[in-house]
């Protein structure tokens, strides 16, 4: 039972006694009536708190055996088919589909306040005759709900885009905020919206009479209003991909089209003004970011000539405006695979090897100016190295990466660059009492930057167990679940599944099959990230990443949101949303 629910029962038995103590004193002026009246009060509120004491118990106890449901219960032609989480944690926003006898699915989204569980229907029951519900995001305020849709009176079936308020307390009416011409074709087939929760950039897909299609970005205000073309209308062309700066004052985003051999990167202000090339023409994908202070776009590309011997993926860096020409960031030689960027600071790390030997040479790591004020320093790793797995720990200090050793065992290692010297050593070591790790799937770094988590397998196992270790010297992982698959305890199962850190980086939340043995999904515990031994779980049989919904954990760690699936007898399956307060 969830405190907020319990303390919002308390207010209304408060609200219902001073009420009547009001009533019984204005009925009668007599001193000795009104003193009867307080001793009567008194002895009511006596009882009322002691039975509010029980309901704390029984509510805290509840806590750590199970969560509760905050959906509706479905019927079996029912489906919830996707939710989102708040970024401040308090609401969810969950789709339901449901199926008529025809197989025509109708689709229609949900709010609801996870603390005192009310529900707000936030859209009509979209489908049938080809309508249809698209996407949906949540702003990053934590505001609004945006998503596309078919008109509800077009007979074109086209998509528009709308908003309407998350919270059930600020009734607003859903509001049209895509406003496309009543004569145009034109559907929204996208949209992105911007950080600062003010715009909403959005894609519409238009065909002519000849068969041409126009992909062509918009914004518009988060409130509606009028809309500002972004990009032109092009016979054939296609903007998308967009990526905002994270002041929300311009966004890149990715043009092609017949009259261009490959894909143009390009850049203009959210008013509208100021479109720029930042790129050649690039063949295939490219790893592209901007920096936090949103003045430089950082990308991969190969621009060496096709009748180049070698061909050769550098790293490179341009202004957003596009005023200058390209700097290119790695040095001629190095074969970059990918970057991350420091915390905080403009300085970038890239994994690259040699372009003359790309499939034989060990993995090096990069370290750059944004700006190239200053050379690039690298450091030889000595080790194939898994070059889209590896982090820049939270204080800077240190890469946290994986990559095979001598034996081919992917294994889990640190790099701390300083004073021209690099310190490489293995993180993933296992006690003395236990096996090897033969092989370490993905970690995580604590915000504090003092341990590693990661899932691992030992010995002969198939299944990951949990482990952390201290980013340090001579560092000896411990184990964080109770059951061992390398013991074969539960080793038909999946082992540990999703896993988080706090933000006080002391304990640990992680999912493991329920030790039973039954059907479905995961039991979920807490620990400390330093080692110790789990409670109780305090939620059961939890999606985790199953059915294509994953877990989601709150920004302030203190509840995690996550479906439930039940089979009946003739394994009809049914799947609700839930909630549970993560003990502290």
């Amino acid at each position: 039972m969830d405190k907020n629910f319990i303390s919002a029962q308390l207010k209304k038995i408060s609200v219902s006694i001073a009420r009547r103590i009001l009533a019984q004193s204005k009925r009668v002026g007599n001193r000795r009536i009104i003193m009867q009246s307080s001793l009567f009060t008194r002895r009511k509120i006596s009882v009322i708190m002691t039975a509010v004491f029980c309901l704390l118990l029984n509510g805290f106890s509840n806590v750590r055996a199970e969560g509760y449901q905050v959906s509706p219960n479905l019927q079996s032609n029912q489906s919830l088919s996707n939710y989102k989480v708040s970024g401040d944690g308090k609401y969810a926003v969950y789709q339901i589909d449901t199926f008529d006898e025809n197989f025509n699915q109708f689709s229609q989204l949900f709010s609801v306040d996870l603390a005192s569980r009310q529900v707000r229907t936030l859209t009509p029951n979209i489908g049938g005759d080809g309508k249809f519900l698209g996407s949906f995001q949540i702003t990053p305020d934590s505001h609004n709900v945006v998503y596309n849709a078919s008109l509800e009176n077009d007979a074109n079936f086209r998509s528009e885009l709308y908003i309407i308020s998350i919270a059930a307390s600020r009734q607003n009416q859903r509001k049209n905020i895509g406003n496309i011409p009543s004569n145009s074709t034109a559907d929204i087939f996208n949209f992105f919206v911007s950080p600062d929760s003010k715009h909403v950039v959005y894609q519409t897909s238009d065909e002519n009479e000849a068969g041409e299609d126009f992909r062509i970005l918009f914004r518009v205000a988060i409130g509606g209003g009028s809309t500002t073309q972004l990009t032109p209308r092009v016979a054939d062309g296609n903007a998308e991909n967009v990526i905002f700066a994270p002041d929300s004052s311009r966004i890149v985003y990715t043009f092609r089209s017949p009259a261009i051999d490959g894909t143009l990167y390009q850049s203009v202000s959210i008013t509208g003004t100021g479109r720029k090339t930042l790129t050649d023409e690039i063949s295939g994908g490219a790893t592209a970011s901007i920096t936090l202070d949103s003045k430089r776009y950082v990308f991969t590309a190969d621009f060496t000539p096709e009748d180049d011997d070698v061909s050769e993926t550098s790293l490179y860096s341009i202004t957003l405006e596009g005023n200058e020409t390209r700097k290119q960031l790695s040095k001629t030689g190095e074969e970059v695979y990918n970057f991350k960027f420091a915390n905080g600071f403009p300085v970038i790390v890239y994994p690259f090897k040699l372009s003359s030997a790309p499939g034989f040479s060990p993995t090096s790591f990069g370290f750059v100016i944004a700006d190239k004020s200053y050379e690039s320093v690298s450091f030889n790793t000595g080790k194939e190295l898994d070059s889209f797995n590896f982090e820049v720990s939270p204080d800077n200090k240190s890469v946290i990466y994986l990559a095979g050793n001598a034996s081919g065992a992917t294994q889990l290692y640190s790099l701390t660059y300083q004073n021209n010297a690099g310190l490489d050593q293995q993180l993933s070591v296992a006690a003395a009492n236990q096996s090897a790790f033969s092989s370490i799937s993905d970690f995580k770094i604590a915000p504090n930057s003092s341990r590693v988590a990661f899932r691992a397998t030992q010995g002969n196992a198939f299944t990951p167990d949990l482990f952390s270790t201290p980013i340090s010297n001579n560092p000896v992982a411990v184990k964080l679940n109770t059951l061992s698959a390398e013991n074969g305890e539960n080793a038909d199962f999946f082992g540990v599944g999703s896993y988080f850190i706090t933000p006080n980086s002391h304990r640990i939340i992680f999912g493991y099959p329920p030790v039973d043995g039954s059907c479905c999904g995961n039991d979920f515990y807490t620990n400390a990230i330093a080692g110790g031994t789990p409670g109780a779980p305090f939620a059961t049989k939890a999606n985790d990443d199953s059915f294509g919904i994953p877990l989601t954990l709150t920004a302030d760690a203190r509840r995690i949101v996550y479906t439930k699936t039940v089979f009946d007898e003739n394994f009809n399956s049914t799947t609700s949303l839930w909630t549970a307060i993560v003990p502290q």
